[in-house]
């Protein structure tokens, strides 16, 4: 007979030629039921080395447990063709185990994983073997196919699966930020349960098995079930050796608490008894964790610790050191770190200028800041990386709406547009936009924002949507805070658009803007109902100044109750009150003729600040030191309370330090002429007033000691 044309010469069925080629092209459709693989395998139906035939392609599934199977090869219909044709001497179940095999082995290759599995769940159901190594079949699983079914290999092969497996497939999910924290959680936990039910010890997971999860719960903030994985892997942290597992810990606690990542990193030092050494990832770690904790000092000690362990600093070692000293406002020593990393043959990235400009941006020293840009763009020149990225430009322009210089942040702004002499444009972001309309504000030399300096930042805000920027509650906020002293309508615009955009509960999150709008309309009640809401938000150190503007406007209005409160919530908060701004209200106070009970302090005002102690019999009150004038006041305020109350308890004062008792003692006996018995324990100092001099005490010893200066104890 003649052979069949193949791309290379064969050796022939026991020395027979193959059958034709329609037949062979015959016999391999016949071998299909219903599909065959997508790619081209035409086999010679009596040796099926060599492709013949034509390609049949398969209908699609969109999942393993489709139906119907792709691919259901008929046995007993197989070898009954077979039985007249075997030449070659193989026998029946030979030729059925190469035909799976081969048709296995042929969607392994072609990733049609999903097929796959489909058949083998097929062959399981039909009482079959499946016919490939579980080894090979699980490794280009995981490395080749989606998620779900590599899952559901390994669930089905879990006498086979090893730890390596699972560990592959978890930073494959880590990686693709679509899946998320679910996944990984799955595959750990299946990981897990596949050691517990054949307890083979290469699927029992390692430490970097586990390192891989619990940083994984770092990043997703899942901090329980980091410290759960920990406790499953070593019950006893005395016995915690694995550096894998110590380096994530210590990026677990860095994530919550910086200060946590330190302690535990001290105590993984000390415990170990020199088992636990560090390596320089384990440096890195905590050096970032002092960096956020602002402990500049310590992340020097820990390099210094690094140093003496024998180990070389890398880039990140060198960006958490200029941080340091940046944030320590030692510019030159962080300008002297970049030197030294380019005398060890390491070149600065993008990071080490970005912290540099920082640096320079905290120490408000434009002059440095302009040389660091120029060397930082003649290097990137030099290298071939194209211009400085966003995150530089937004640095550039902090350093100069920090030096109040408006202008020259814009021209950065316009050059960030502009690009660089290759024609390469950045594409501004949304912090871009937010410092550009915050520059508009430094315009001025006065300091006050002008009406054609709004309209330049409304023409930013404007612009933002044409670019393709997204206008973020940041944006909203500074769009807000420049319209509410001008424009009243534009102010009502923003703060709807921003309703729109976020919903009306992000009213709240702008309570700055609008107590600032209400109070420039001479509308304190209105100012009053947003500043109760949300004055306990109002922490940064920047909000002192909105505070005092509350309280100027409460003194102006002589709204004595509520300036008040205003510095008992500044006090809380440690917000300091200026000192102008007290003797304001103390001469408001005094022109008023305000007695005690004109005061409005209920007791409740107390309570709430915290000073009313539970005291048995006596009535307990603590004083916070600060200026004389301030505790004058919380006195005074106490002393009014209770007297509005009618106790007749004792009060007893309690005070921190013998010069606050030299205060608060002068503003009792000298100008209230009361008695007092004064008991020292170290020192702590406390006051006892007793209820007959609290009887005694008028309105118009208030008024009086209201308006008094701070007097020295007369002994």
């Amino acid at each position: 007979m003649a052979a069949c044309r193949t791309q290379a010469p064969i050796r022939s069925c026991k020395g027979q030629g193959h059958l034709e080629r329609y037949q062979c092209r015959q016999a391999a459709e016949r071998r299909w039921t219903e599909a065959r693989p997508p790619r081209r395998m035409r086999r010679c139906s009596h040796c099926g080395s060599h492709p013949v035939g034509k390609t049949v392609q398969a209908p699609e599934v969109s999942s393993p447990a489709s139906e119907p199977m792709l691919i259901r090869p008929n046995r007993s219909r197989f070898l009954q063709r077979k039985d007249s044709r075997r030449k070659n001497g193989l026998t029946r179940h030979s030729e059925w185990s190469t035909f799976l095999a081969r048709t296995c082995w042929t969607l392994l290759k072609s990733r049609e994983f999903a097929r796959l599995y489909a058949l083998r769940r097929y062959l399981e159901d039909s009482g079959e073997t499946y016919p490939l190594s579980r080894d090979v079949t699980l490794k280009e699983v995981v490395k080749f196919a989606d998620i779900p079914v590599a899952l559901q290999f390994l669930r089905e092969f879990d006498e086979s699966a090893t730890r390596k497996l699972y560990t592959a497939l978890m930073r494959r999910a880590k990686a693709n930020s679509d899946d998320g924290f679910e996944v990984v959680r799955e595959i750990f936990k299946q990981g897990w349960q596949a050691y517990e039910n054949h307890g083979r010890e290469e699927a029992k997971p390692d430490g970097i098995m586990c390192a891989e999860f619990i940083r994984s719960c770092a990043v997703h903030g899942k901090y329980t079930e980091g410290f759960a994985a920990l406790q499953r892997s070593c019950p006893s942290i005395d016995d915690l050796q694995d550096i894998h597992i110590c380096n994530a810990v210590l990026e677990l606690t860095s994530s919550r608490d910086p200060t946590e990542c330190m302690d535990w990193f001290d105590q993984l030092v000390s415990r170990s008894n020199g088992v636990f050494v560090p390596t320089l990832d384990s440096i890195n770690i905590v050096m970032r964790s002092a960096v956020a904790a602002k402990a500049f000092d310590r992340c020097e000690d820990y390099y210094n610790y690094m140093r003496a362990l024998g180990l070389g600093p890398n880039t990140d070692t060198f960006c958490q050191l200029v941080e340091a000293y940046g944030g320590r406002g030692d510019l030159p020593r962080a300008q002297v770190v970049v030197e030294q990393m380019q005398s060890v043959g390491q070149l600065p990235d993008a990071e080490i200028w970005l912290a540099l400009l920082k640096a320079a941006s905290r120490a408000r020293n434009v002059t440095a800041a302009r040389k660091i840009w120029m060397k930082m763009t003649r290097f990137l020149q030099v290298q071939g990386k194209g211009p400085p990225s966003v995150d530089l430009y937004n640095a550039m322009m902090e350093v100069y709406i920090s030096a109040g210089d408006g202008h020259s942040a814009l021209e950065v702004f316009e050059q960030m547009g502009k690009g660089d002499d290759n024609g390469d444009v950045v594409k501004a972001s949304g912090g871009t936009f937010a410092l550009a309309m915050q520059a508009c504000t430094h315009l001025s030399s006065s300091g006050v924002v002008r009406k054609e300096d709004m309209e330049r930042a409304w023409g930013l805000f404007t612009q933002m949507e044409n670019h393709g920027v997204a206008q973020s509650k940041a944006t909203f906020a500074i769009m807000l805070s420049i319209v509410c002293h001008i424009d009243e309508d534009r102010f009502m615009q923003v703060l709807s658009q921003s309703c729109r955009q976020f919903g009306h509960k992000s009213v709240s999150e702008f309570s700055r803007e609008c107590v600032r709008f209400h109070l420039f309309r001479g509308s304190l009640t209105s100012a009053w109902k947003i500043y109760e809401k949300s004055w306990s938000l109002w922490t940064e150190k920047k909000d002192a100044v909105l505070f005092n503007d509350m309280l100027a406007a409460a003194t102006a209005e002589s709204d004595f109750s509520r300036a008040f409160s205003v510095m008992k919530h500044m006090r809380k908060l440690d917000h300091r009150p200026k000192d102008s701004q007290i003797s304001i209200l103390q001469s408001a106070m005094v022109d008023s003729r305000v007695s005690g009970a004109d005061l409005g302090l209920q007791k409740d005002f107390a309570e709430e600040d915290g000073q009313f102690l539970s005291g048995g019999d006596a009535i307990d009150v603590r004083i916070y030191n600060g200026p004389a004038r301030d505790m004058r006041f919380q006195v005074l305020s106490a002393l009014n309370s209770v007297k509005l109350s009618g106790s007749l308890s004792p009060l007893r004062f309690h005070l921190d330090c013998a010069l606050s008792s030299q205060i608060v003692c002068a503003l009792l006996e000298n100008d209230l002429n009361m008695s007092v018995n004064e008991t020292a324990r170290g020192s702590q100092v406390t006051l006892e007033v007793t209820p007959e001099c609290l009887a005694s005490l008028t309105k118009k010893k208030m008024s009086a000691a209201i308006a008094k200066p701070s007097s020295k104890r007369v002994t």
